[in-house]
């Protein structure tokens, strides 16, 4: 897209963020979600939600999420749960919800 001057949108990042992150290529996940910020395209829910279930640090993510203008959603939250629940945060998932 890039080499034929089209620029991505976020619904382009999103969904090239997405798959990184189903194929296990976490780290090529979030060069995209910086190059995405860098080119001026602002990351919407979607796309922190699909970044944000893929780290271990996430309470610093959402920080930055809110910090930015982008107010979790109930889909935050289910990634958060999820997430919480895969590491064995048992209560850390009870308090979420």
């Amino acid at each position: 897209m890039v080499r034929e001057s089209c620029e991505p949108s976020v619904a382009t990042y999103n969904a090239m963020i997405q798959m990184h992150c189903r194929k296990d290529s976490v780290e090529n996940a979030f060069f995209l979600f910086d190059e995405m910020v860098s080119r001026g395209c602002p990351p919407n829910a979607m796309t922190y939600n699909a970044v944000i279930g893929e780290l271990d640090q996430v309470k610093g993510f959402v920080g930055r999420m809110v910090l930015e203008g982008c107010e979790p959603e109930t889909q935050l939250f289910n990634v958060l749960i999820r997430h919480s629940c895969a590491v064995g945060e048992f209560e850390r998932a009870i308090g979420k919800f």
